[in-house]
């Protein structure tokens, strides 16, 4: 039974789980650029779809995205079949899912081959309100602030002589992506020195989300990254605005996100699908 995606958020919404899904309320919102262009929820239960539900997640590269939190064959026979309609329009199709019993499954195996199933290797962290939020300080000589055209100039200095991160900096002229809605950008200080910096950004509505978070070197391990995250997290909330973690790319990420009060989303089996098997 496929329903309309923004019925099915009114049951995670009432369901305390909107927090998983809040980015696709309203997807003609994100602008052109953003990169989930349709949502597709299956349930087989109108009156009790979260008990068993898939949801397809189409990107614009070409890229689906399936997630199935079911057992039931009938409803994956049933996901599957639609699948079958759209696998012209994906060059890449990736299945998650808790259930590592779905991964047997012969509505998938007849269609498609598993490969590279792994656990899901960078999980989500979020944060529901401000009072679950820890105020992580640091040391009482970090200054953090919004960036400033004075600190445009003296990153492209820094990087320029080797310092910060040229990955994201670039060439050291400072050219932000322009692909969102609106991007903020915070820099910490110490004693007066750039020591790193964390970039937001809006791709949808009003939720933004952590997409770099970066401390010189010598100064890792000191708590400054937690510091970082705890003053951008409560500017959000002050501001009526929804902050949120996105993937922890590493153990040292994770745990600077729970210092915070930020909590780990489910994780899940994931596995990519090659298709064509007929």
């Amino acid at each position: 039974m496929i329903v309309d995606a923004k019925k099915m958020l009114s049951f995670f919404d009432s369901a305390g789980r909107y927090k998983y899904y809040h980015w696709c309320a309203d997807i003609s919102l994100a602008g052109e650029d953003y990169k989930v262009k349709e949502v597709v929820f299956f349930v087989s239960d109108i009156e009790d779809p979260l008990s068993d539900y898939i949801w397809l997640k189409k990107y614009w590269n070409s890229f689906l995205l399936v997630g199935v939190y079911t057992k039931d064959d009938m409803l994956i026979s049933e996901c599957m079949e639609y699948i079958d309609t759209l696998r012209n329009e994906f060059g890449e199709i990736e299945l998650r899912t808790p259930f590592s019993c779905v991964l047997d499954s012969d509505s998938i195996l007849k269609r498609f081959s598993l490969e590279q199933v792994q656990d899901l290797p960078n999980p989500v962290y979020y944060i529901d309100s401000q009072s679950e939020l820890l105020n992580y300080t640091g040391n009482i000589e970090l200054s953090i602030m919004q960036l400033s055209d004075e600190d445009r100039n003296e990153i492209a200095n820094n990087v320029k002589l080797g310092k910060l991160d040229r990955e994201s900096w670039g060439d050291g002229s400072f050219k932000p992506r322009t692909d969102f809605k609106d991007v903020k950008i915070y820099i910490a200080r110490l004693k007066g020195e750039i020591i790193g910096y964390l970039r937001a950004e809006c791709g949808y509505m009003n939720v933004y989300d952590i997409g770099w978070l970066y401390i010189e070197p010598s100064y890792r391990g000191m708590g400054y990254a937690a510091a970082l995250v705890s003053y951008f997290s409560r500017e959000m909330f002050n501001a009526d605005l929804v902050p949120h973690y996105g993937y922890a790319i590493s153990e040292q990420s994770a745990r600077v996100a729970q210092k915070c009060g930020y909590k780990c989303d489910e994780t899940s089996l994931i596995c990519k699908v090659l298709k064509n098997l007929y």
